[in-house]
């Protein structure tokens, strides 16, 4: 089943109360007291999202996490490849992967088209646009 994972999910739910206080720095406590999620996950969702450049993370006093882009900006597709990796449906879009039925395989290469597809889709969206429930495309 094609799913993203539970970080991936509460990243979204991280994110949006972030983009609707873009200008407020938030510590980490602030941002589970208000998901209601806990502390040590907000915690390592945020430091996933600043390496992947889509929060800023400020120090000291007055310090914590924004958003980078506004809600309009930030794709579905950033958000998921910066908590799950880049986005490919199957092992042989990844040129280097060993496959052991290679040499029988008739659909090899062919779910390239398919991967992007699903990748313009989830770029096609937006933070807001989840939010909102309608697409960009």
């Amino acid at each position: 089943m094609l799913r993203i994972g539970k970080m991936t999910d509460y990243a979204f739910v991280i994110l949006d109360v972030l983009a609707e206080r873009p200008l407020e720095p938030m510590s980490a406590q602030a941002i589970a007291g208000l998901t209601k999620l806990s502390e040590p996950t907000v915690s390592k969702i945020m430091k996933m999202l600043a390496k992947g450049g889509l929060v800023t993370s400020m120090r000291g006093a007055g310090g914590g996490y924004t958003i980078a882009k506004t809600g309009d900006q930030l794709s579905l597709l950033e958000v998921v490849e910066v908590m799950e990796g880049r986005l490919k449906l199957v092992e042989c879009i990844d040129q280097s992967h060993d496959c052991a039925v290679r040499d029988r395989c008739n659909v090899q290469g062919n779910w390239n088209g398919v991967n992007a597809i699903l990748r313009n889709a989830l770029a096609g969206w937006s933070l807001n646009d989840l939010k909102q429930g309608r697409a960009n495309v």
